[in-house]
């Protein structure tokens, strides 16, 4: 069983950092495209290549450290999309360090707009990736849970925002088999 759950865990991770790799290359590229208007000069198309094939590497690595390999894909909140942001910063702002730091530029680092473009593209990216898993799951549990017919109706107590939040949240996840029906507050405008 434990060999099993291993080999599981491999294969998620290999296929993460595939997917992330995939994804923040194609973010990159994009963002040299756009700093050329789609028309990269035949001097800098073999900066666009090198950059790819050092600075994904170094983002995959700081994902790493920023545990976005670990986890529940499915359960992607404001702490993971946080984890996300800083990764993303952390590894952009280590390009920007060497774009200053370097004197001659030369033909593997790329400008400050392509990095701050490649930052907005790459964090956007990842994180539609791991918001889309996470809608996909609970539209998965909520049809499973809309098949329930015997829904029990139960009332909540307070009107306000914390009951609200309650009463979405009991309507989205069906498969607890609980419908809200009744709000009692105390504020009869509520």
């Amino acid at each position: 069983m434990n060999l099993r759950l291993s080999n599981r865990s491999n294969l998620r991770l290999v296929g993460l950092i595939i997917t992330y790799g995939v994804v923040l290359s194609f973010c990159l590229w994009s963002a040299w495209q756009l700093r050329f208007d789609f028309s990269v000069p035949s001097t800098s198309r073999y900066a666009v290549g090198i950059s790819i094939i050092w600075i994904v590497p170094i983002k995959l690595f700081i994902l790493a450290l920023t545990s976005q390999y670990s986890g529940l894909l499915s359960y992607f909140g404001v702490r993971d999309l946080t984890r996300l942001f800083i990764g993303m910063a952390s590894s952009s702002f280590i390009v920007g360090l060497l774009w200053w730091g370097i004197a001659d530029k030369g033909s593997f680092i790329p400008s400050r707009g392509v990095i701050l473009t490649d930052f907005v593209l790459s964090f956007m990216g990842l994180a539609s990736i791991r918001l889309m898993v996470r809608l996909y799951r609970e539209k998965q549990r909520d049809s499973e849970g809309a098949k329930q017919s015997n829904l029990k109706k139960v009332g909540i107590v307070g009107a306000g925002h914390t009951g609200a939040n309650l009463a979405k949240d009991l309507l989205i996840r069906k498969r607890l088999g609980i419908e809200p029906e009744y709000f009692f507050d105390d504020n009869p405008e509520k």
